[in-house]
């Protein structure tokens, strides 16, 4: 490692598989070697490049039925400091891009992303990244940065300059003929570099990864922001006397339609420097005051010392769960500052019950329409104050319900339709439905409406829903490359479709919380003689939220 230098070091990026594009068809072939080449000269960010890369030219023949570039595979990559490594991709028309750019405007002088490199990595579209599921950043881990799949990274080269283009892989035009890859050192004074070999994949376009998998929520948003203590505040008795000076941040609530419990409580922008100082109450509209968060267990000054920065999500203390659908991770002190992120809630030693602060988990806190208040005391009130930009209420979103027979295709697959995340009559993303074991590349579209179910006959199968029927912009099932099979999926994230951002003219009352809506998927099925020649699934109704 090289000495004496300033590193930045982010937090790890866990590294989490997808396979992307499992029928991409990967040109081998691209020749390794190292880098940068004798007597190299630092360029000036983000301008000029250094000299003395590795120029690999790799003849290209794009496979059959692709018709995008999926990503760009660099096996063997070795470096002792990464922030030094900046990688380009040249098509055979002669445009650049950027694939991996871990230098950044220090780079001349060493700085950086201090990581290894040791390994083979894969670089994929920025599409195919999701929160829990698909792949991840690949950030500035502490040591090597684990061999894996990983997403394009422009740093802050601006796109354009040095005629470099910060365009996402599956963006690329493709063509058969020679494809060049270049690997730049950014600091040739020090640390060489190594490549085994490299090659492309093509295949079809990536399908953007569903939502994270935790509970579907609805939040009421626009809980006031503030600072506390007020001044002259004076200091409280644990339990028994409570600190003054506390923030009081009203935020009224309408409890959504469908809405049977309280998932969380949710605080934006939130700072504090000792966060054992600080507790966290909620007050329905009836005036009962919940513990959210308590931690300074009667010790003055005492509890963690650890500072909260950013944005917090508190969950149920006993049944809470993380956006990813896996149980909530508890509250530790240790680490400099609260990583933001979900958290059960903690009592800590509170009697409950004192001054009216009763611990109770949130999903059985009875929920009412009126004003909540998010009250934060400071135990400390000499020292270390706090402030938050805002606060949000969540409740439970009705899930959508599968009903009706679907019909099976010419391949003897049954489609089967589902949906995760909430259906919003504001959110412009969020509630995606979901058909598989649908015939790979046929076009297709949802049928919609707010009449409710039916159990018609319709083209050799049950139309599922109740006229007038409405349609939805046309999709693709995309999925492996011909012959047919039933890899096939159409995906749609309703919330966008009913902003009107998918193109089309949706219906009006996809954006008006409390209607129902019924849907169902239809797709060509040329395995089927005219005029029953279509994929038709199950149906699927859900209730749209605020």
């Amino acid at each position: 490692m090289r000495p004496n230098l300033s590193l930045m070091i982010a937090a790890s990026a866990a590294f989490l598989s997808l396979a992307h594009v499992a029928s991409a068809q990967c040109v081998q072939g691209g020749a390794g070697g190292a880098f940068p080449a004798l007597g190299s000269v630092t360029g000036v960010w983000d301008s000029s490049l250094p000299t003395g890369p590795l120029v690999s030219p790799l003849p290209v023949t794009v496979p059959s039925g692709a018709t995008v570039l999926n990503s760009v595979k660099l096996n063997g990559l070795t470096h002792p400091f990464g922030g030094d490594v900046h990688v380009i991709l040249q098509e055979p028309g002669g445009l650049l891009f950027n694939v991996l750019v871990r230098s950044d405007a220090t780079s001349s002088t060493g700085g950086g992303c201090a990581s290894d490199f040791a390994g083979n990595y894969e670089i994929v579209d920025p599409l195919t990244g999701g929160l829990c599921t698909g792949n991840q950043a690949m950030g500035c881990p502490t040591g090597t940065v684990n061999p894996g799949v990983y997403l394009q990274d422009f740093s802050t080269w601006t796109s354009g300059n040095g005629g470099l283009l910060n365009t996402p892989l599956e963006s690329i035009p493709i063509s058969s003929g020679t494809w060049t890859l270049y690997v730049y050192d950014w600091y040739p004074q020090l640390d060489d570099g190594t490549l085994t070999d490299w090659e492309l994949c093509f295949g079809q376009p990536s399908q953007p990864p569903p939502p994270g998998g935790g509970p579907a929520t609805t939040c009421v948003t626009g809980g006031a922001g503030g600072t506390y203590p007020a001044p002259g505040a004076i200091e409280g008795t644990f339990p028994t006397t409570l600190p003054t000076g506390e923030l009081i941040a009203p935020l009224s609530v309408s409890v959504p339609p469908g809405a049977t419990k309280i998932l969380s409580v949710e605080i934006e922008g939130f700072a504090h420097t000792w966060a054992g100082d600080t507790q966290i109450v909620l007050q329905s509209p009836g005036g009962q005051l919940y513990n959210i968060f308590q931690d300074q267990n009667g010790v003055f000054a005492g509890g963690c010392g650890d500072d909260f920065a950013g944005d917090y999500r508190f969950v149920d203390a006993t049944l809470g769960l993380d956006e990813c659908g896996n149980p909530a991770g508890a509250f530790a002190c240790g680490n400099g500052t609260v990583p933001p992120g979900t958290y059960a809630q903690l009592y800590g030693t509170w009697p409950s019950g004192t001054n009216n602060i009763v611990n109770v988990d949130l999903q059985s806190i009875p929920m009412s329409s009126g004003t909540w208040n998010l009250i934060f005391y400071d135990w400390y009130v000499a020292f270390d104050n706090g402030t938050l930009t805002s606060w949000k209420l969540c409740f439970d979103a009705p899930t959508a319900t599968p009903y009706c027979t679907a019909k099976i295709n010419s391949l003897g697959c049954t489609p089967s339709i589902s949906a995760t995340g909430a259906a919003s009559a504001t959110a412009t993303s969020g509630f995606t439905l979901s058909t598989v074991n649908v015939i790979n590349n046929k076009p297709g579209l949802y049928l919609y409406t707010n009449n409710g179910r039916a159990s018609t006959a319709f083209q050799g199968g049950i139309l599922c829903v109740a006229g007038p029927v409405r349609r939805s912009v046309p999709m693709n099932s995309f999925g492996n490359p011909p012959p047919n099979d039933c890899s096939g999926n159409y995906q749609m994230d309703f919330n966008t479709f009913a902003r009107g951002l998918l193109g089309g003219t949706p219906q009006a009352y996809l954006s008006v919380a409390g209607t129902v809506i019924d849907a169902q998927c239809w797709g060509r099925d040329n395995g089927i003689p005219f005029p029953n020649n279509s994929t038709l699934s199950n149906g699927i109704e859900w209730t749209v939220g605020p």
